[in-house]
């Protein structure tokens, strides 16, 4: 699913051909490609704002959170973000 979501990214010109998405340092701009790439391929509108042709597939909802998932594991368990142990805020 990682080279799924940088197929699309690149395809969308949304990132660089040789941007590391995928590293110990993300860009702020990541959470949006994160989002962009889900919607494009779960949401009843393509990625340009136009509403999807009925012949076109869409994902699930049970999908939509599996991508989600897939880039939690990327992130936090290939590169070790995100590691901070939930806590309560005062």
């Amino acid at each position: 699913l990682m080279n799924q979501c940088l197929q699309f990214l690149k395809k969308n010109k949304l990132i660089k051909e040789d941007d590391p998405f995928f590293s110990k340092t993300p860009n702020a701009a990541v959470p949006v490609c994160i989002c962009a790439w889900i919607m494009h391929e779960c949401d009843e509108q393509d990625f340009d704002g136009t509403e999807k042709h009925h012949t076109i597939p869409r994902a699930s909802y049970n999908h939509a959170q599996k991508l989600r998932a897939a880039m939690t594991y990327a992130f936090g368990r290939l590169y070790g973000l995100g590691s901070l142990p939930w806590h309560e805020s005062d």
